[in-house]
């Protein structure tokens, strides 16, 4: 690890928006753009950018299923969400419950 890349994983986390959705994803083992939606109220392109530069940064990874993209945590981004600790964050606990009645039918 490099000291370039850890700067570009911290300047990922340098959004809201990011920092809750990777805290989703720490929830679930993947979560496809339209549960990301659902639970964030953001649209698709929104969504869609940003994790876009999470996936720049090596902090997430897309997988193709079927026509739907599936997002999960890459595993060089554990060590900053520890130090994050993101899950002591009260306004992303609100998100955390969304997931759960989130459930997405179409992928």
């Amino acid at each position: 690890m490099s000291l370039e890349f850890t700067a570009n994983q911290l300047k990922a986390c340098g959004h809201p928006a990011r920092l809750r959705i990777l805290n989703l994803l720490q929830q679930q083992p993947s979560l496809c753009v339209c549960e990301l939606m659902r639970v964030l109220d953001f649209g698709q392109s929104f969504v869609s950018r940003h994790l876009a530069i999470l996936r720049e940064a090596d902090l997430v990874i897309a997988e193709k299923q079927g026509t739907w993209a599936h997002y999960r945590l890459m595993p060089s981004a554990l060590p900053l969400l520890k130090v994050l600790n993101l899950e002591n964050i009260a306004e992303l606990q609100t998100d955390i419950r969304q997931l759960n009645d989130a459930g997405c039918q179409a992928c």
